[in-house]
């Protein structure tokens, strides 16, 4: 296999149950139709799917796509490809409760800006002044495994399915540059799935949502929570072939700033970083650490299709853009697709539940 051989970043779960293969999105990591619809007892699905998406743009504290350094204004801090491989394993152990868990193999390519005018916003280096990852090159590994259950409370009219999940970081991977592959954080996440078929009303329309809580790990003692949310529509074209739109964000409390204007020399805030002139650096621990504590806010909105090729297997493809962002990378254009394979129980898809 070539180094530059792709399969890459953020954490995803499929659940592909026989004619209900549906969509996979990274963002997070829900499928909410999948997610708020417990296939029948015994009912299991494995399933392979690639992600690959590109950031041009680093999104600061307000939404800005720029920094501001010496009185310049500056939005070209280089670009990153990510590139990911998940497999997913799901099982029905009642016909309320499920259980899955996600395996992702990522890797990321960081290309830099032809003259970088701060050291922080060109290739990471470490306190050692060596580049760890953001050489150029692919760089991948394991990533975060997560494990999450489901248990179906209520199926008429609406369905409502509570979870729980737990993610937690495979490897001891890089988590200081661009290219990282994660943010090597453990994170316990608690929430709901809702959905509800729109029979009679709109036959073969269904509407599915989720929402969530994420208490990650501190990290130099400070604390973040993420509040999560989703909502998809879909439609089923034929018995087999389903269209459907998805929109998911994401708010944080707690985390620090990532303020844009750089060349600010008066009293520190009391927001990150210290811009009493501040290293931008391994050697500052803040920036060191600033993907784990910073307060990323995002808002992506995809659309895709899936096809049943038999009563066991189906395929899958979507598109993906970020809408808006505050400190964190912002996905210009991402493309996912896989293939699942379901086996035993009798399952269902949401427009027959």
């Amino acid at each position: 296999m070539q180094k530059n051989t792709v399969v890459a970043i953020r954490v995803s779960t499929i659940f592909v149950f026989i004619l209900c293969m549906g969509y996979l999105i990274f963002a997070p990591s829900w499928t909410s139709a999948q997610g708020a619809w417990v296939e029948p007892k015994g009912t299991g699905s494995i399933s392979l799917s690639y992600q690959n998406y590109f950031v041009d743009r680093h999104r600061f504290a307000h939404g800005e796509d720029y920094v501001i350094i010496k009185g310049q204004r500056v939005s070209d801090i280089g670009t990153i490809r990510f590139q990911t491989v998940f497999l997913d394993l799901g099982y029905s152990v009642t016909d309320n409760l499920g259980l899955s868990v996600s395996f992702p193999f990522v890797t990321a390519k960081y290309t830099a800006p032809l003259n970088p005018l701060i050291p922080g916003f060109g290739p990471h280096k470490l306190a050692d002044g060596t580049i760890p990852i953001d050489d150029g090159r692919y760089h991948g590994g394991a990533q975060d495994f997560t494990i999450r259950l489901r248990y179906k409370i209520a199926a008429r009219p609406l369905v409502i399915t509570p979870f729980i999940q737990y993610g937690f970081p495979s490897t001891s991977y890089q988590f200081y540059s661009h290219a990282v592959i994660g943010n090597r954080v453990s994170e316990f996440e608690i929430g709901s799935y809702f959905g509800r078929v729109l029979d009679p009303f709109l036959p073969n329309f269904y509407v599915s949502g989720a929402y969530g809580v994420a208490f990650p790990q501190r990290i130099l003692g400070i604390s973040k929570i993420y509040h999560k949310a989703e909502f998809e529509g879909g439609y089923f074209l034929t018995e087999r072939t389903k269209v459907f739109g998805i929109l998911v964000g994401q708010v944080s409390d707690g985390g620090l700033e990532f303020e844009q204007d750089l060349s600010y020399q008066g009293p520190a805030p009391a927001k990150w970083p210290d811009f009493g002139n501040p290293p931008y650096d391994a050697s500052n621990e803040l920036f060191l650490h600033h993907l784990q504590i910073q307060r990323d806010n995002y808002l992506d909105i995809s659309g895709g299709m899936s096809y049943s090729l038999n009563d066991s297997m189906g395929i899958y493809g979507v598109l993906i853009h970020t809408i808006t962002a505050r400190n964190v990378h912002a996905k210009k254009y991402g493309v996912s697709f896989g293939i699942g394979w379901g086996f035993g129980g009798s399952p269902q898809r949401p427009c027959h539940c």
